[in-house]
């Protein structure tokens, strides 16, 4: 049994591996126990998720472009038909491991386009069939003796989830300036043995929702050891009045309410992770819910940006930006080809401001489009701020895009 559980960087860099099911069986019993208690893993895996679902998306929709002509159709049938055809097809369809729906697609289509123009394999007429032989008479020798092979040990069973229950209420929920919120994380023992939490209770911490180092307001946490016997239940009630540490009340949007690391220990293991829940703060006056087809483009030391569309939500927001960098090379598109991910990877931070108040929008996620590069902030779990129903401008301003100078600032007028 692994005597030491994973930290969240290691968590995080096998996320990808996870959503693949390629993780082996104690790294994803870590995983399955570690994300429910961790805000920052689930927005990572969560954001990972979303790029995988476009990716998805994307190739479902070129698989279903592929429609070959009529005429196609009827020389695969009538190819079909004979023991030849049947032979052949079967030889060119499984010729290596077909990993998704999109390569059989390409497979199909590639060879109903052989026996489109040209029959099988460049239209040759089939050779007469060889003359019938009678098998060969072979004499296999005895084999020498070979010793008794040791057999391979079974691998290690997956490490059991750790023994307890935990939860955090509300997870998600919505308020108004000025109302108290309340959270309360609740941890229970369901073995049969005692486990110890160390340093009870925790540091709490108030962030925003996407940068978490900002922290508004926090309680320390304890400096003494908490034993938890078998079935004990134990609960931390916290009460945040919306209020930063110089007493201000903090402006409308999302924050995360983090219970630090709790570390448990039962036995010779241990488990770590950063319970937390995702308040929005709303605008009295409500938010603005409308999309802009903006088209709007920016060139700033000879690298061009354009932001496409702005949606804006009671919830969220999200930004959608398309550019083309200095030197990029697209990966191949076309029919029967599944999309590629981009052939250089993105660095892509920003912030906007309305009605005087900058709020800082985290890193963009990227995706290929056509001959260059799609940039979203927000569009998926991970939510942008609203925007009040009253602003008359949004200013969003890229502040950092891989190694390239400059800011690259676009406004977005709202009435």
């Amino acid at each position: 049994m692994r005597e030491e559980e994973m930290n969240c960087k290691e968590i995080c860099e096998l996320l990808t591996a996870y959503l693949d099911g390629e993780v082996a069986p104690e790294e994803k019993a870590y995983i399955q126990a570690h994300l429910p208690g961790c805000p920052q893993c689930q927005a990572e895996l969560e954001a990972l998720s979303a790029v995988q679902a476009s990716l998805c998306d994307a190739l479902k929709s070129m698989a279903d472009e592929v429609s070959p002509p009529s005429r196609a159709w009827k020389k695969v049938r009538n190819r079909l038909e004979t023991k030849e055809g049947r032979k052949g097809f079967w030889s060119a369809f499984t010729l290596g491991r077909v990993a998704t729906a999109a390569t059989a697609v390409v497979i199909l289509v590639v060879a109903i386009v052989i026996w489109q123009y040209g029959g099988f394999f460049g239209g040759m007429s089939s050779p007469p069939p060889a003359p019938t032989l009678p098998p060969p008479v072979i004499t296999i020798p005895p084999s020498p003796t070979e010793p008794t092979p040791t057999p391979t040990p079974p691998p290690p069973m997956p490490a059991p989830p750790p023994p307890f229950e935990r939860s955090v209420v509300p997870e998600e929920a919505r308020y108004l300036p000025g109302e108290s919120i309340d959270v309360t994380l609740s941890l229970t023992n369901t073995s049969a043995n005692p486990m110890t939490l160390e340093l009870w209770p925790p540091e709490i911490r108030v962030t925003p929702r996407l940068d978490w180092n900002d922290t508004l307001f926090s309680a320390a946490s304890g400096t003494e050891s908490r034993v938890m016997a078998p079935g004990e239940k134990v609960s931390l009630d916290y009460t945040w009045d919306q209020k930063n540490f110089a007493g201000e009340q903090v402006p409308p949007g999302w924050y995360n309410i983090l219970f630090g690391e709790i570390t448990i220990r039962y036995g010779n293991s241990s488990t770590s992770f950063t319970p937390g829940s995702r308040v929005l703060i709303q605008y009295p006056q409500g938010a603005i819910e409308n999309s802009f087809d903006l088209n709007q483009s920016q060139t700033v030391n000879g690298v061009t940006v354009t932001l496409e569309r702005v949606e804006l939500m009671a919830d969220g927001s999200n930004f959608y930006f398309f550019f083309i960098p200095p030197g990029y090379t697209a990966p191949p598109t076309g029919h029967g080809l599944p999309p590629m991910p981009p052939t250089m990877s993105v660095m892509a931070k920003a912030e906007y401001s309305v009605g005087g108040i900058t709020k800082y929008v985290g890193t963009a996620g990227f995706n290929t489009k056509g001959d260059g590069i799609k940039l979203i902030w927000g569009g998926g779990p991970g939510k942008l701020d609203p925007v009040p129903s009253d602003a008359q401008e949004l200013i969003f301003i890229i502040t950092q895009l891989n190694d390239w100078e400059g800011l690259w600032e676009f406004r977005v007028p709202l009435e």
